[in-house]
């Protein structure tokens, strides 16, 4: 895996910005298992970029332009997303390991099969991304607003949904044991066999979800 340094990256970036504006000297990063771990990406542009298993643990992505890249199997142990552009963004399989996306927008995001443990995706936009078979054990989704989003067969074991509002959201077969929901709002939502074991639920509201066929739902 090569190690990129800051003078490297400055000459990438902009190489990456004369291509998007379609300029004939422009390249389009392509850094599949680069490391960029621990570097400051803070506000940059890496629109389309080709990030696919890189190393960017512990990188600060603050405010940065990460619409339709691909992540996929990249390294993002640890690292600041904080109000990151997520839109259309690959993060399938990549791990989020205590990474932090609060105030992240996530439009058609896939985050299939992801490790979110002890991820911050609090205050967070999220309509019709994927979370399939995802692991967000011990996540902080407070005060999240979610739209139309997969989390089937995902794991919700101890995280925490209070304040969120979630609408058409699928958790058909996800684990929200000892969740914490309180003060969440959730319309229309999808609960087929999903398990509530010890999960918090006093002060949600789930009056307009069917949940028939949950298991172990108790005040």
């Amino acid at each position: 895996m090569d190690k990129v340094n800051s003078e490297e990256l400055k000459l990438i970036l902009m190489r990456h910005s004369q291509w998007l504006q379609e300029k004939p000297d422009g390249k389009q990063v392509v850094l599949s298992y680069a490391d960029l771990s621990g570097l400051d990406l803070t506000r940059v542009n890496l629109e389309k970029a080709d990030l696919t298993g890189a190393n960017l643990r512990g990188t600060n992505l603050l405010l940065s332009n990460l619409k339709a890249a691909i992540l996929s199997q990249a390294d993002l142990t640890g690292a600041d997303l904080t109000n990151a552009d997520l839109e259309g963004t690959f993060l399938d399989s990549a791990n989020l390991t205590g990474a932090n996306l609060s105030k992240c927008v996530l439009l058609y995001t896939g985050l299939q099969q992801a490790n979110l443990t002890t991820a911050n995706l609090s205050d967070t936009f999220v309509n019709n991304a994927n979370f399939v078979k995802a692991n967000l054990t011990g996540a902080d989704l407070s005060r999240a607003r979610m739209n139309k989003t997969l989390f089937t067969e995902s794991l919700l074991r101890k995280a925490n949904l209070s304040r969120a509002t979630f609408f058409m959201v699928n958790f058909s077969n996800a684990d929200l044991s000892q969740a914490d929901l309180e003060g969440s709002y959730f319309r229309k939502c999808i609960f087929n066999k999903t398990n509530f074991t010890d999960t918090r639920i006093k002060g949600s509201n789930l009056t307009s979800s069917d949940l028939r066929t949950a298991g172990n739902v108790r005040e």
